[in-house]
């Protein structure tokens, strides 16, 4: 579903996300999935990793990780085909 659609799209263009989003790629600023296979691609977006839908925290650290667009669209991909069965 794309995001305009989604009932959490204030969210992501509220200030107080903005702000955690830019203080946690200051802070975290490589794909966490391609630092993983020891590659260094800079994260351009932080992920929930338990998606707020699903009863993530929207402001917790440790349900935030930087991820680079290839690797969010994979786990996009993973989660629709998931949810799909």
């Amino acid at each position: 579903m794309r995001r305009g659609f989604d009932t959490e799209a204030s969210f992501y263009q509220s200030k107080a996300w903005r702000d955690v989003r830019a203080a946690f790629l200051r802070a975290h600023p490589l794909c966490c999935r391609c630092e993983s296979e020891d590659e260094l691609v800079p994260a351009k977006v932080v992920d929930h990793i338990v998606p707020i839908k699903l009863g993530g925290e929207r402001f917790e650290r440790s349900n935030l990780r930087g991820l680079c667009v290839p690797c969010l669209n994979a786990k996009t991909a993973s989660e629709t085909a998931t949810s799909r069965q």
